[in-house]
């Protein structure tokens, strides 16, 4: 019987760096006998996830203009697998992840088990500790605009899909329809994955030889760093449409390049709500009896403070203005880069 691993993330742990490369090893991973089919999808399944939830909840997540619209992809998937000799498949999508947790109907997973019946189904599932994950779900959210938020990383937090902070919900759904003995959950952490890597990890978990594969590739998906974050969010309050928004995300990165101080984009606010706390907490305690892995579950003795100045505004807005004469700086992404700093500045920097 073929194995088909189904990696569902979740978001924000590499999913894009693990697709890209699935897609450049795709002709030694055949060697070894595993598919990464290509379906014309990109690096990515997604679509795969898109129709389970189109087909449960009746919304359209394909675009009405998209190739895939009116497909049979899982159809064309079981062909594609059954047509080949590899005995092992992967297929990758971090959207997978929210499969029975958004939408008001479920029967996500019953749907995908029926796709796959006549296979052999192990879930892959890589979970990062809860405040870290939301940090990064929330600077992505900013970093591309979604509905031009200006909303706060514990305001926005706590309308998440509960996926994003309870970690025993999402892998006992996934459990309770294709096996707890087959659903795979490894931390996001240096410290845990085999050799530091989540590339040779996950090829660990699937039996895959790493030794011969390609890993040249870089970033595909660099976050902001936190001073970038909060120059964004301020822009995101005036308004702006997506090709604009996507000029001052550039200008930005140029005009304030990374500081040696790190911090989690949470700082600007004071404590961690406590029903965070307590999701957080129940989800680290999930995570270490299931993996044997300690994990940090103090969340609700954090606290935070300030952590930018004027002096990094004034040296932002300097740049802002070398860079524009020297041309590396439209006009438009200056005029407001600038005025997002103006915003911030107005709401008190230097506390």
């Amino acid at each position: 019987m073929k194995t088909v691993y189904i990696h569902i993330g979740q978001p924000k742990t590499a999913t894009t760096s693990l697709q890209h490369f699935f897609i450049i090893n795709r002709d030694n991973l055949g060697a070894q006998s595993f598919l990464y089919p290509d379906l014309s999808m990109g690096g990515a399944h997604h679509h795969l996830s898109f129709c389970v939830r189109e087909h449960v909840n009746g919304s359209a997540e394909i675009a009405k203009n998209d190739d895939f619209r009116g497909r049979d992809v899982w159809g064309e998937l079981v062909d594609r697998i059954e047509e080949g000799d590899e005995d092992n498949v992967i297929i990758s999508s971090e959207d997978f992840y929210f499969t029975d947790f958004v939408g008001e109907k479920k029967g996500g997973l019953e749907y995908i088990k029926e796709k796959l019946k006549g296979f052999d189904v192990k879930v892959v599932c890589y979970l990062k500790e809860n405040m870290s994950h939301v940090d990064s779900w929330y600077n992505e959210i900013i970093k591309h605009g979604e509905d031009r938020t200006c909303e706060s990383f514990f305001e926005m937090s706590r309308k998440m899909p509960g996926c994003h902070h309870r970690y025993d919900e999402v892998i006992e759904k996934w459990s309770n329809v294709f096996g707890e003995q087959n659903v795979i959950v490894r931390v996001f952490d240096r410290s845990f994955m085999f050799e530091g890597d989540v590339l040779k990890d996950a090829c660990s978990v699937m039996g895959i030889d790493y030794k011969g594969l390609s890993f040249n590739f870089s970033d595909f998906n660099e976050r902001l760093t936190d001073f970038q974050l909060l120059i964004v969010r301020a822009f995101n309050k005036l308004g702006h449409n997506k090709a604009l928004h996507g000029q001052v995300v550039a200008a930005v990165k140029k005009i304030a390049p990374s500081y040696d101080e790190k911090f989690s984009s949470a700082r600007y606010e004071r404590r961690v709500p406590s029903k965070l706390a307590s999701w957080w907490k129940g989800s680290a305690e999930f995570l270490e009896k299931l993996t044997g892995h300690e994990m940090k579950k103090n969340f609700g003795e954090q606290s935070f403070g300030d952590f930018f100045t004027c002096d990094q505004l004034d040296e932002a807005g300097r740049n802002a203005v070398r860079l524009h004469l020297d041309g590396e700086i439209d006009r438009r992404g200056f005029l407001n880069s600038v005025a997002a700093l103006e915003i911030l500045r107005l709401e008190g920097a230097d506390k």
